[in-house]
């Protein structure tokens, strides 16, 4: 547990089917799901629900940084828009941009359906970024439409338990500064 363990959600806990998570020495909890494979490299995450990468859904997480010099009036949405053109499937976005705003962190997603070329079958993917004081987190979510209703709850469950804390090594800012990044 991170020496900044107390600055953790209480909310934040194991549920059936998941574990808790710990990114980047306590900078970031996710409750990920406890049978999928994960592969675990430097600042990311990847995770996929069976052994086939055709038929299997993947979830990633990646984490970033922030300074308050360059981020500070950047909008996350941005950030998210600039992810989305990254990405090499070209999909349009098929739904408006989701926020959730908590005490610790702005989360902006959008979904996306699309043909999928190459196995002409429907296809979705999500992404989002999740904002926090001292780092930002993209997530994405690949999946086959027809897998939506046993896939979509992970989505719902890894953005519902994100809690983002301060890394070790970090200054805590005091409690009377507000933070740019989560506006």
């Amino acid at each position: 547990m991170s020496s900044h363990g107390a600055l953790v959600k209480a909310d934040l806990q194991r549920r059936p089917g998941y574990k808790v998570t710990v990114l980047d020495n306590g900078a970031v909890w996710v409750n990920l799901p406890a049978g999928w494979i994960m592969d675990l490299k430097p600042n990311t995450v990847m995770l996929r629900d069976g052994p086939e990468k055709v038929e299997s859904a993947d979830l990633g997480l990646m984490v970033v940084h922030l300074t308050a010099e360059g981020f500070m009036h950047v909008p996350v949405e941005n950030f998210l828009f600039k992810a989305l053109e990254a990405l090499d499937e070209v999909s349009p976005v098929t739904s408006p941009v989701h926020t959730i705003r908590r005490a610790d962190a702005k989360i902006v997603w959008v979904h996306q359906d699309y043909m999928c070329p190459k196995h002409h079958r429907e296809a979705c993917h999500r992404t989002a970024m999740v904002r926090g004081i001292w780092v930002q987190c993209l997530v994405t979510l690949s999946y086959w439409r027809a897998r939506a209703p046993v896939v979509e709850p992970v989505w719902d469950e890894v953005l519902r338990s994100f809690t983002l804390g301060v890394p070790e090594g970090e200054e805590i800012p005091p409690d009377d500064v507000p933070s740019p990044f989560i506006q």
